[in-house]
């Protein structure tokens, strides 16, 4: 099996290029890299924040009276039921490389309009009433996740709310034994309508971390850290998860992540 990277992730600048990050894949920006699909759900919540008056950092979630109400901008943007919390990864039997692995359109596509095609379906309750999620699963996912399980301490990373993450990972992953930690949208920092994940919150050694994601801005801060995956929505055909585990085989016993990650994706510190 080879990692053919035409087919399945983008190539990331060196970083003397890389000041302006919306060059990244193309010079596609995170709105028109999520605009592709009209029920994306990272883009529906960016459009609602740059409507709001811009801050350096904000956390803060719309308020649904001032909205027409939209199903899917609710599973990004709903305001979880606890506190929103900075946790680390847990240290005491964790594998010596932690694999940080995005949900939405990189694992998985979700939709709350009917799909005939769904591979499986569960109730999310909001405004007094329940709604169907629709979820289809990347082609070889639950063979990625084992494989990547055997090889490394797997994180899931997503900008989405847990009232709908949680679920769809219980039914990815029922006995727990795959995914070793979850990590929400109260984890992710927003600045002027930017979605970014900061590697730091998991409180380990960066030389110890990959990600993948299927939008590499959201990466920006430990851009060396990313590797990017195109982002899949119903190919039946893709062979994306597959294709990067040779790749990833040959970071589990790296000192240090960042500088085959870096090689590979042609982004050089």
């Amino acid at each position: 099996m080879t990692f053919d990277n035409e087919d399945t992730c983008m190539m990331l600048p060196s970083l003397e290029n890389a000041v302006d990050l919306s060059s990244i894949c193309e010079d596609i920006s995170v709105e028109d890299t999520l605009r592709s699909s009209d029920d994306s759900f990272l883009y529906l919540a960016i459009q609602q924040l740059t409507s709001k008056p811009e801050t350096e950092i904000s956390y803060n979630y719309y308020d649904l009276d001032e909205v027409e109400f939209d199903p899917q901008l609710f599973l990004r943007n709903f305001p979880d039921l606890l506190e929103a919390n900075w946790p680390a990864v847990p240290t005491e039997t964790r594998k010596r490389i932690t694999l940080v692995l995005d949900l939405d359109e990189t694992l998985v596509h979700s939709t709350v309009e009917h799909c005939e095609d769904a591979d499986f379906t569960f109730p999310v309750f909001f405004n007094m009433k329940e709604h169907t999620v629709y979820v289809r699963r990347r082609p070889h996912l639950q063979t990625f996740l084992q494989k990547v399980a055997d090889m490394f301490e797997v994180v899931i990373f997503t900008a989405s709310q847990s009232i709908y993450a949680e679920q769809l990972l219980d039914i990815l992953d029922p006995e727990k034994k795959l995914i070793s930690h979850r990590m929400y949208r109260e984890s992710c920092i927003f600045s002027n309508g930017n979605c970014t994940k900061d590697l730091t919150v998991l409180g380990i050694d960066l030389a110890k971390v990959a990600i993948i994601d299927n939008t590499p801005q959201v990466f920006q801060l430990q851009v060396n850290n990313g590797i990017p995956i195109k982002s899949w929505f119903d190919d039946p055909s893709d062979q994306a998860l597959l294709s990067l585990l040779p790749f990833l085989a040959t970071l589990v016993d790296a000192d240090d992540v960042r500088p085959i990650i870096a090689k590979r994706f042609s982004n050089n510190e």
